[in-house]
């Protein structure tokens, strides 16, 4: 990597490189370099071109985001910004691979999951401000850097095909789970034919996706803007649903656990409404528990079509995973159904 290090300084002193996993779809590492005596920390990322066909798309994108940040008079996180490089270009191409550089945010943690009402209220914060300080931006500038990606009625084409196409074998262990998409498929139309705003979401809610302030257990920055791209803020919200609440995580095959937390729910209302509320439309706020529906359904089928197809999309441990997945999710869905009612009353406050 040191050609690449060097397009961004001069006679760089590296001290170290090393890999940052947790799952992250691009490759990212931690850069050490000798600075002026001092060591300095950035992250060095490779973007992944099997999920991200276009990365010039991506890279504009996130460039358009963070330089529109960056003029608000106060934004209240760090703004994550690419570095350009010594010839002012915000990418390295290496041997057909886009590489970035970023800055590292110091003193700051990420949690793999939600595990207390402190970290979800942090989390939904962080992707509330970040929101907010994108609510007049130009959506149409933005590129959509994974085509469909919340197109469920696209999805649902595909999933129908899949089980269509699928071995007997398949299927028939999949019956449940095929027969529960199918019932509640009018989930999918239901948010189309909503008349939502088209707004800059994040698209991947994920509470790793928020850097926590190690000491003040506030949000510090969202990162991975790799998805950002036009959608509707219910999706933001259900898939905050979908990852913050679950008492099970969401490949546990333990399906009589999962459950949507109602604690967990509450503060992440609290912390992504208390700064967005007066902004949303009357339609937005009427329909985001359909929000947490249709992304926890549309889950379940993405992961029940991979099933059906032999399991090409996501990595599987062992035959049945995707299956395992889908089955979750549809736990949850049927969670979030008893407890609609709750979770509607307590959405009226806002």
């Amino acid at each position: 990597m040191q050609n690449i290090v060097c397009q961004f300084f001069i006679n760089p002193k590296i001290l170290a490189i090393t890999s940052l996993g947790g799952g992250h779809i691009n490759q990212t590492y931690k850069l050490s370099i000798e600075q002026e005596g001092l060591t300095k920390h950035y992250i060095l990322q490779q973007i992944n071109q099997q999920v991200f066909k276009q990365p010039l798309k991506v890279i504009e994108n996130t460039l358009a985001v963070s330089q529109h940040i960056a003029q608000k008079p106060y934004y209240p996180l760090h703004n994550l910004t690419t570095l350009p490089t010594l010839k002012r270009e915000y990418y390295v191409l290496d041997e057909g691979n886009y590489w970035r550089l970023l800055p590292f945010i110091e003193n700051t943690v990420t949690f793999s999951r939600v595990e207390n009402e402190v970290q979800a209220y942090a989390a939904a914060q962080g992707f509330s401000m970040f929101t907010k300080a994108l609510l007049d931006f130009p959506v149409a500038r933005l590129h959509d850097t994974i085509p469909h990606f919340h197109d469920s009625l696209f999805r649902l084409e595909q999933f129908q095909c899949a089980v269509g196409e699928a071995d007997s074998a398949r299927k028939q262990v999949a019956h449940f789970a095929i027969q529960f998409i199918e019932k509640e498929s009018f989930m999918f139309q239901r948010v189309h034919q909503l008349n939502l705003p088209l707004r800059v979401t994040h698209n991947d809610t994920k509470i790793d996706n928020v850097l926590i302030d190690a000491i003040t257990l506030k949000p510090a920055c969202v990162i991975d803007l790799d998805t950002v791209m036009p959608g509707y803020l219910l999706a933001d919200f259900g898939d905050m649903v979908r990852t913050f609440t679950n008492a099970e995580r969401e490949d546990s095959a333990n399906f009589a656990k999962v459950e949507m937390r109602m604690p967990i729910f509450q503060s992440l209302v609290r912390g992504f409404l208390g700064e967005l509320a007066s902004w949303m439309t009357l339609e937005e706020k009427a329909h985001l528990v359909d929000g947490a529906k249709w992304i926890i359904l549309e889950q379940a089928m993405r992961f029940l079509s991979d099933f059906l197809q032999n399991d090409v999309y996501y990595k599987v441990a062992y035959a049945e995973h995707n299956l395992v997945r889908a089955k979750n999710q549809i736990a949850l869905y049927q969670s979030v159904l008893k407890q609609e009612s709750q979770m509607l009353g307590y959405l009226e406050s806002f």
